[in-house]
């Protein structure tokens, strides 16, 4: 804007000094424009083109220092219930079940706002890993150490799962959420009559079936993907989705069961139809440090060299004969236009 601007002036003159040939001799010129100063008229101009910049500079919101306020923030409790058995290595999902799940779980979170999120790895017993925060990045780096070596206690203890989320869902001011992701094979435990005793105590499960029901090979880790697990008698183990039993669970707790899918989509699912409309609670307060923005500082300049421009004029004269023609300039601009003038120079 600024560079159009000085452009706009070169124009501006270069059209003033064709209109003044025109209307005296050229020998003329010189003589009818000696009390007129180029250089004022060039200052005065540059004083336009910093009061823009400084215009454009202040609406860029220049920010400096910082101030620590108390801010309340509002949201659910999200706790992600992560299968790490050896079935979530099969890979009828790419890259696998346990990395899909990471990834969904991931792209879940990068949309809450103000919710805390929790996460709770299980295999035949479960612990957790990250407690309820409002921190994501947290939940990201527990994610990351994630693996199926993680719980030596092989199985797939949802019951378990649930017991340990009451403990850790244990306040009363929000909706109690459980979301497990898990391909639900080889249960343990009376999973059922678990999940209805939580719905009971104010807990919402969520299950999201993770792989297909067709199934597949489970690898083995340290063979480096070339074999496959075996049972007793020496045959493949094909892991399949069991999702008949999630739905029960989800059913009996007032929740939803839905696939994760190939891409993840499950998730979206679960907080586009259920819990977007929740209704939000208040967490507790804590301290946010917030940028302090500076657009005074430019937006001043700014007004000041809008009044120094108005100070100088056009005429060749000494400085104290300019400065005080100038003020008085002001004085009449101000009497004649009054409001306008003085938002102007505010």
């Amino acid at each position: 804007a600024c560079i159009g601007l000085s452009f706009f002036f070169r124009y501006m003159e270069k059209r003033r000094m064709a209109t003044l040939d025109k209307f005296a001799a050229h020998q003329l010129v010189g003589r009818l424009t000696r009390n007129i100063s180029s250089r004022k008229r060039r200052s005065k101009n540059i004083f336009i083109l910093l009061a823009v910049f400084m215009c454009f500079a202040a609406l860029a919101r220049p920010q400096y220092g910082f101030k620590w306020v108390e801010v309340k923030r509002k949201g659910i409790d999200l706790l992600f219930a992560l299968d790490t058995s050896k079935s979530m290595l099969a890979e009828d999902i790419k890259p696998n079940r346990l990395k899909r799940a990471h990834l969904a779980i991931l792209d879940f979170v990068r949309q809450l706002e103000g919710d805390r999120v929790g996460l709770l790895p299980f295999s035949g017993s479960a612990y957790l890993m990250c407690p309820m925060t409002l921190d994501y990045g947290a939940l990201e780096n527990s994610l990351a150490a994630v693996n199926t070596d993680i719980i030596p206690k092989g199985g797939t203890n949802i019951a378990a799962v649930i017991e340990k989320a009451l403990e850790i869902l244990n306040n009363g001011a929000n909706h109690k959420i459980l979301i497990i992701l898990t391909d639900g094979e080889h249960l343990q435990g009376d999973t059922i009559t678990v999940a209805e005793e939580a719905a009971d105590k104010g807990m919402t499960i969520y299950t999201v079936g993770v792989g297909t029901s067709e199934g597949e090979l489970i690898p083995l880790e340290e063979q480096g993907g070339g074999g496959f697990v075996k049972d007793t008698s020496g045959n493949f183990v094909t892991s399949k989705l069991d999702e008949a039993t999630l739905n029960k669970i989800a059913e009996v707790s007032g929740g939803l069961y839905v696939p994760l899918g190939l891409a993840g989509e499950g998730l979206e699912t679960i907080y586009q139809e259920k819990l977007a409309l929740i209704p939000k609670e208040e967490l507790a307060e804590r301290r946010t440090k917030i940028a302090i923005d500076r657009f005074e500082w430019p937006l001043a300049l700014a007004a000041f060299f809008l009044i120094v421009e108005l100070l100088i004029g056009q005429r060749k004269s000494n400085g104290r004969y300019s400065f005080i023609n100038g003020i008085k300039k002001i004085g009449r601009i101000v009497k004649k236009r009054g409001k306008i003038a003085a938002f102007i120079i505010i």
